[in-house]
């Protein structure tokens, strides 16, 4: 079961906020890829999200990148039990 993490950066998200909320969404970007290059990748993705003010969803199987560029994960529900998010630091 995949540990899907969010890394939410953008301002503005709540409800009645004006303008548009730019999102990117990335499914196993890392898959594949020696440690090197998903180091790499987590620090564009945290980069990206930052500066230009993004709101990072990934869907990945990787634990080592969502510890590495997540500010939130959540772990989907599996069937008859609650799914399980929790904070980043």
């Amino acid at each position: 079961m995949p540990a899907v993490a969010r890394i939410a950066r953008a301002h503005g998200c709540g409800s009645g906020s004006p303008g548009r909320v730019a999102v990117l969404l990335l499914d196993e970007p890392t898959a594949g890829l020696d440690t090197t290059l998903r180091d790499e990748i987590a620090n564009l993705l945290r980069h990206l999200a930052t500066s230009r003010n993004l709101a990072v969803v990934l869907g990945t199987h990787d634990p080592t990148l969502v510890e590495a560029c997540a500010d939130h994960d959540r772990t989907p529900a599996r069937k008859g039990e609650a799914g399980q998010r929790r904070g980043l630091s």
